[in-house]
């Protein structure tokens, strides 16, 4: 399940996978189109988790000591 806002309904709606028409892989990651309840054709983008730097990770190990 994720989150969709649709800015026609103004509303954001939780979805699921019935409401995905189609889903691509893109250079930006995956992206879906859905449709709102009303039936309005979005595009959701899941963009991937960032990649964790050096800092980062000293950051983490700093707090966790």
């Amino acid at each position: 399940m994720f989150d969709i806002y649709c800015p026609h309904c103004e509303s954001p709606y939780l979805m699921s996978t019935p409401q995905i028409i189609s889903t691509h892989r893109t250079s930006n990651g995956p992206v879906a189109y859905v449709k709102c309840p009303h039936g309005h054709l979005l595009v959701k983008e899941f963009r991937p988790n960032r990649t964790r730097t050096i800092a980062d990770w000293s950051e983490t190990q700093r707090l966790a000591s």
